[in-house]
C-alpha cells in the first residue's frame, strides 16, 4: 500500500447534518491511523482528486452554510478532538505535488472503465460502480480506497471482481474496523508463508502486540513441526487479547479463560523451570501459560502497568506437580 485514494463518490452528495459529517471524518482519519500504524517503511500518501479544501462534504439544508474536507478537519482545532485536526495536517503536508496516478494505473483504470459492463463481482457491485475510476485505479495500484461512510454501500474493507476472466481487487476504509480487518488480513497473508526457521524474523510484524523473550528463537526449532500452525494460532489468539488489552481498563480480557495460572504447589517444586530471559534480557517467572495442545504450551508474563504481553517459552509441557519431569 503506496497511497490512499479519497473515494470521492463518498461525498458526492454532501451531508447535511455537520455533526454526521464530522463523526464520519474522524471515523475515516481513524483508520488511516491505523493502517499507518501497521505499515512498513514509507507512510502512505494521500490522493484527493481536487484540493481537499475545495472538497464539499457538508453543506445546510437551507444552503446558508457549507464546509469542505479541510474546514471540517481543521476545525478539530477548536474541539477536544484536536489530534484529528494534526493528524490530517500531517496528512496534508505529505499530498504528493500532483494528485494525478501515473500513466500506467491511469491507463488500467481507464480500460476497465470502458469494461465497466462485463464486471462481475459477487459483492460490492454498487460501490465499485458508484466508486467508478476511483475504485478501479485502486484495483489496478497499490492503492487503499478510502471513504466517508454517508451511505451503508461503502461499510466493507475488500472488492473483489472479474473483468475479461481476469481478477482484480482492492482494499477500502472508511473506519478503524475496516482498517482492522485490512491488516489482519495482510498479517495472514504474511504469517501462511512463516516456517520455523523464519518465524522470529516476523514476530514484531505479525504479532505487534506481543513481545517475545530472548529465549524463544532457541524454542522454535525443537517446537513440533505437525503442530506449528496450531501454535501460530495460539499465538494470534494471544496477540488479538493483547491488542484488546490496550485500549481497555482492567485485566486482559480472557472471554474464553485461556490463561491459567500454575499452582501455587507447582511454582514451591517446579517454579525454577519457569524463569527464561526477557525481551530486554531480565529474567523472569513466566508462572501463566496458555494450551497449544495436550502435550505443548506457551508460558506468558503479564506486564500489567504497561498492558504488555510476553512469551518467554513456546515448547513441551513443563513439569508440575500432576505432571512429572
Amino acid at each position: 500500500m503506496n497511497s490512499y485514494l479519497f473515494n470521492s463518490a463518498s461525498v458526492a452528495s454532501p451531508y447535511s447534518d455537520e455533526a454526521l459529517a464530522r463523526q464520519h471524518l474522524k471515523e475515516m482519519l481513524d483508520g488511516l491511523g491505523v493502517i499507518d500504524d501497521a505499515s512498513k517503511g514509507a507512510l502512505p500518501t494521500l490522493r484527493v482528486a481536487k484540493c481537499p479544501w475545495e472538497v464539499e462534504v457538508y453543506k445546510a439544508v437551507d444552503l446558508s452554510t457549507s464546509l469542505s474536507m479541510g474546514a471540517l478537519a481543521e476545525s478539530f482545532y477548536e474541539t477536544n478532538d484536536y489530534e484529528y485536526a494534526r493528524y490530517f495536517s500531517a496528512l496534508s503536508c505529505m499530498f504528493p505535488e500532483s494528485n494525478a496516478v501515473d500513466d500506467i494505473a491511469l491507463e488500467g483504470a481507464l480500460r476497465l472503465l470502458d469494461e465497466m459492463p462485463e464486471i462481475r463481482c459477487e459483492e460490492n457491485l454498487m460501490a465499485i460502480q458508484l466508486a467508478g475510476s476511483d475504485a478501479l485505479i485502486c484495483a489496478v495500484s497499490d492503492f487503499v480506497l478510502v471513504s466517508m461512510l454517508s451511505d451503508q454501500c461503502w461499510d466493507f474493507f475488500r472488492a473483489d471482481f472479474f473483468s475479461n476472466e481476469i481478477g482484480y481487487g482492492f482494499f477500502h476504509a472508511a473506519n478503524a474496523r475496516h482498517a482492522n480487518e485490512i491488516v489482519g488480513h495482510l498479517n495472514r497473508a504474511e504469517r501462511a508463508e512463516i516456517t520455523q526457521s523464519t518465524l522470529m524474523d516476523h514476530v514484531d510484524d505479525v504479532f505487534p502486540n506481543i513481545k517475545f523473550g530472548n529465549d524463544v528463537g532457541g524454542q522454535i526449532p525443537r517446537f513440533p513441526p505437525n503442530i506449528f500452525r496450531l501454535m501460530l494460532t495460539r499465538l494470534d489468539e494471544l496477540n488479538a487479547m493483547g491488542g484488546l488489552w490496550l485500549n481497555m481498563e482492567g485485566p486482559i480480557p480472557d472471554p474464553r479463560r485461556c490463561i491459567v495460572d500454575e499452582s501455587d504447589a507447582t511454582m514451591d517444586n517446579y517454579g525454577s523451570y519457569r524463569r527464561f530471559h526477557g525481551h530486554d534480557g531480565v529474567i523472569r517467572t513466566f508462572r501463566k501459560h496458555i494450551w497449544i495442545d495436550k502435550g505443548n504450551r506457551i508460558h506468558l508474563y503479564l506486564h500489567e502497568d504497561a498492558k504488555t504481553v510476553e512469551v518467554g517459552y513456546i515448547g513441551k509441557h513443563l513439569p508440575t506437580v500432576t505432571f512429572g519431569l
